[in-house]
């Protein structure tokens, strides 16, 4: 299996696509610079009033295909970094 980190930023005015039935796949941005193709389904459990916002851990069995979507925490600042 294999991991991908990916960051979303959805707008609330365009989730409203998903929702009525315009779009059936996300395009995100890995952090390793790929572009990567989601389901809508596997999002909206993290959908808030704000949109879709944020990193998530992507898991892809050995054949590539979907495990597993998980939310990270915010990022935490750099240590010791001077201003």
């Amino acid at each position: 299996m294999s991991t991908i980190r990916i960051h979303v930023d959805i707008s609330r005015d365009d989730l409203l696509r998903w929702y009525r039935g315009e779009a059936r796949h996300l395009i995100a941005r890995a952090a390793d610079g790929r572009r990567i193709s989601l389901p809508v389904e596997v999002l909206r459990r993290f959908v808030s009033e704000d949109g879709l916002k944020g990193w998530f851990l992507l898991t892809l069995d050995a054949a590539h295909r979907f495990v597993s979507l998980r939310k990270l925490g915010a990022p935490r600042p750099r240590r010791g970094l001077a201003a």
